[in-house]
């Protein structure tokens, strides 16, 4: 009991930054965009009495209009202040002062991660049991990004020897060569793997009706955003005119637009990015997902092992989050781990320890290898650029 009482008056004491660079081993397509690196934010919080909780903001501009300058400037120059001296439990009133400052999804989201891995430790629990404790694990889909026919079978028959048996396969404006690839992949996955693709709004609204009916007849489970997210009156036609599921990821960022989705029939799945939502914005979008019988998939955003762990102890806490495999397999690629001892991977999922909190305990080596200096406007100055280890309101520490 003298323990409880200590946890419910901690106070937030410091908030730190570590902006990273992360090079993608191929180059990341998808619609529009070909990504070569990730900029990615490690975000950690700590408290008065020595309880410290850690979140990862994923940089992506051209969806949430931030940038890594931004996301470190916003939690040093705005949020770490609203932080500082307030109980980690205030979480209603953090996010009422923390929502004075328009947008900015990713760096909320960060802090937010952080937040709640405080509270797990401060019960003495792992994540996943503090938000439910559905299960220990999470099975995990292989994201297959566009490659020609042979080179796509390839890559999916060693991921499932791995275990694997989801896989996320993009397809784009050309419809010959998604019938190849979706031909190749089924003459070595067989019939029993689960199949289903993301357009990235690639198709057009007039053809995109005989583009899934044909991507349905090969084996597709569902789709992802066939046409563009502002195509509101497209995606309800859509929904009544094929009977294949479309998942709602770029149409459904916030509880507004998934309400929108969900009640026009434009869509029967949602992506949940922590990574934009947090985990308690994220159980938020569930509730909404469980009171309209829809389906729940765990998306990824670039993130590094870090926030694959953070989201796979959200994924394993409820039963509506495990009905599907998570989309956390994409930091696996990296010939590179920030965590120490690696990520915990065997048959096709991530299994997690019963270590209070997230059981993150970061490699600093590969941290430091991977840093990189941000250049940020402070009130009147103009900082220098960040040195190795935490960069803090307060200071620089290890």
């Amino acid at each position: 009991m003298a323990r409880l009482r200590r946890n419910l008056t901690m106070k937030i004491s410091e908030v730190q930054v570590v902006p990273l660079q992360i090079k993608y081993p191929t180059v990341r397509s998808f619609g529009r965009h070909a990504l070569t690196h990730g900029d990615n934010i490690l975000v950690r919080v700590l408290t008065d009495d020595g309880f410290d909780g850690i979140g990862e903001a994923v940089s992506r501009p051209y969806i949430y209009g931030e940038s890594q300058v931004s996301i470190v400037h916003a939690i040093q120059e705005w949020f770490a202040p609203r932080l500082i001296g307030r109980s980690p439990f205030d979480t209603a009133a953090i996010d009422w002062d923390l929502d004075g400052v328009a947008g900015n999804p990713a760096a909320k989201a960060a802090i937010d991660m952080a937040l709640v891995e405080l509270q797990a430790k401060a019960a003495g629990q792992p994540t996943f049991r503090f938000l439910g404790g559905f299960q220990d694990h999470v099975d995990l889909s292989w994201i297959l990004t566009y490659a020609p026919p042979e080179e796509l079978a390839d890559e999916a028959s060693r991921r499932y020897s791995q275990g694997y048996r989801c896989f996320k396969v993009k397809v784009g404006p050309d419809e010959h060569a998604d019938a190849q690839r979706m031909e190749a992949l089924r003459s070595v996955l067989g019939d029993d793997v689960r199949i289903y693709v993301d357009a990235n709004a690639t198709f057009e609204r007039w053809s995109a009706v005989k583009r899934m009916d044909a991507l349905e007849e090969s084996g597709v489970s569902f789709i992802e955003d066939p046409i563009a997210a502002v195509d509101f009156e497209g995606r309800r036609w859509l929904g009544k005119s094929s009977t294949l599921p479309m998942l709602a990821d770029e149409s459904a960022k916030d509880l507004d637009e998934i309400d929108r989705e969900l009640t026009s029939g434009g869509c029967q799945l949602i992506s949940i990015k922590i990574f934009r939502c947090g985990l308690r914005g994220a159980n938020a979008i569930l509730a909404r997902i469980a009171a309209s019988n829809a389906t729940a998939v765990i998306g990824g955003q670039g993130e590094t092992t870090v926030g694959a762990l953070i989201g796979s102890h959200f994924a394993a806490a409820s039963r509506l989050t495990t009905q599907l495999p998570a989309e956390l397999s994409g930091a696996l690629r990296y010939d590179f781990d920030i965590l120490e001892g690696g990520i915990t991977f065997s048959d096709g999922r991530i299994n997690l320890s019963n270590s209070p909190g997230y059981g993150i305990t970061l490699d600093w080596d590969v941290v430091e290898s991977l840093q990189v200096p941000v250049w940020s406007s402070g009130v009147g100055s103009v900082a220098a650029p960040t040195n190795v280890g935490w960069q803090s309101v307060r200071g620089i520490h290890r």
